[in-house]
């Protein structure tokens, strides 16, 4: 029988700067958001995070995107 894959969830993690330690390292923190319809367009989902990071202050280290899929037998 044949595995395929069914899209069920996304989500975006969003990697910020939070501020630097006492040996001069930066502090990392990752902000997920659950709940991205798994047809969202990749730059869709883009854009929405990078327009969420300009409310902020904060210098945005890496946006990305994580989906979920169920694998099932045909």
């Amino acid at each position: 029988m044949a595995v395929v894959s069914q899209a069920r969830e996304s989500k975006v993690k969003i990697k910020y700067i939070s501020g630097m330690d006492v040996e001069g390292n930066n502090i990392v923190r990752t902000k997920t958001y659950s709940n991205i319809k798994a047809a969202a367009a990749d730059a869709d989902v883009y854009a929405v995070a990078d327009a969420m990071m300009d409310l902020q202050t904060k210098t945005v280290e890496e946006i990305a995107r994580v989906d979920e899929e169920e694998l099932v037998e045909e």
